[in-house]
């Protein structure tokens, strides 16, 4: 099977397991819908306002918190890069007057589709890329179909390439495939470390962690 990954998609020959997956690739349905606007007794009017009010409190702290938080964030993620440099450190303590406040770098990602992996090879090569990112698969199938996958899928039981290639066709067929690209251990390490050209280019691919959370200690 790592021989049949590896092969390119020509004609009917078999294919490489991306080519095939992504031949496969479900589209996001489109959203429709609309959110009805109920009438209600002026009593459950003057709750909702004042539930409108907290929000708009409790929107406007976060958002002091978030920018206070973005600057702490800026001035202590040098400091904990410079202890990476001999370990890899997730989180650090921070002296906050009589308290502790710890900032934590999760190893999360946002998701990011299959279709940004070439300019991500284009940045760090195929050998590298392949070190510092991954492919998930989310592969969904209709029941009422799966009779005709098993009849259909790998004629002969896929003796010969020809009977696999049908196989694959045949996958493409039946299956709708979501993929996305998350970054490997290997890459959240060597990250710190990246020049700002290199940022830059994976900040446009859509490569971007998680911000650190901050909790009191």
């Amino acid at each position: 099977m790592d021989n049949l990954a590896e092969k390119q998609e020509q004609g009917g020959e078999v294919q490489g397991l991306k080519s095939v997956l992504r031949q496969a690739k479900q589209k996001e349905p489109e959203s429709k819908s609309k959110t009805p606007i109920l009438q209600v007794d002026a009593e459950t009017e003057e709750l909702a306002k004042k539930v409108a009010e907290a929000i708009s409190k409790m929107t406007e702290n976060k958002n002091i918190f978030l920018r206070l938080s973005k600057q702490l964030i800026g001035l202590v993620a040098p400091l904990r890069n410079k202890l990476c440099q001999r370990e890899y450190i997730a989180s650090v303590k921070v002296p906050a007057g009589n308290q502790l406040l710890g900032v934590t770098w999760k190893k999360m990602w946002l998701k990011m589709s299959g279709e940004v992996e070439p300019q991500l090879i284009n940045i760090f090569g195929k050998e590298k890329y392949n070190v510092y990112f991954d492919s998930k698969y989310e592969i969904s199938f209709p029941s009422d179909k799966l009779t005709d996958l098993f009849c259909r899928l790998a004629p002969n039981g896929g003796i010969s390439e020809s009977d696999i290639a049908e196989g694959q066709q045949w996958f493409i067929n039946f299956f709708k495939v979501k993929e996305v690209v998350v970054p490997t251990e290997m890459f959240a390490r060597d990250s710190l470390f990246f020049d700002e050209q290199t940022k830059n280019s994976l900040e446009l691919c859509g490569v971007k962690q998680y911000e650190p959370s901050i909790t009191t200690r």
